[in-house]
């Protein structure tokens, strides 16, 4: 994995966030299309995440600046993405909404943020 391949990860995960986000802002919510738009998005962060491993070791340092992996299991993402599945195998398009407006926006913020200092610190 080169910067090339991370930088490549990080605008297909944005395009799944964004989409996810639009798509939970509209009256009529496709169940279907949202729950496998979050396990694709789910799927690729976490590959992301362990692909790092090649191209970012596990807490490294730079200009004293430190990168954690942040796999969905993390501690400030496991919280947020068990309210989103929990909500998503309801079926409940009320609770599907709440938990994307809560917990996803929440979520959602956490890896943009998380790829933003990514792309700042190593890939620039």
């Amino acid at each position: 994995m080169d910067k090339k391949d991370v930088k490549k990860d990080h605008k297909v995960i944005k395009k799944y966030l964004s989409r996810i986000i639009k798509t939970a802002k509209k009256n009529k919510i496709d169940i279907t299309s949202v729950k496998q738009d979050f396990k694709d998005l789910c799927f690729l962060w976490n590959t992301h995440e362990d692909k790092e491993d090649t191209f970012i070791p596990k807490n490294i340092e730079k200009n004293s600046q430190k990168i954690e992996k942040m796999p969905l299991d993390h501690k400030e993402l496991q919280g947020h993405d068990k309210v989103i599945r929990q909500a998503l195998k309801s079926r409940d398009i009320n609770k599907i909404k709440v938990a994307l407006d809560t917990d996803g926006k929440m979520l959602f913020d956490k890896m943009i943020n998380h790829i933003k200092y990514e792309e700042n610190i190593f890939l620039n």
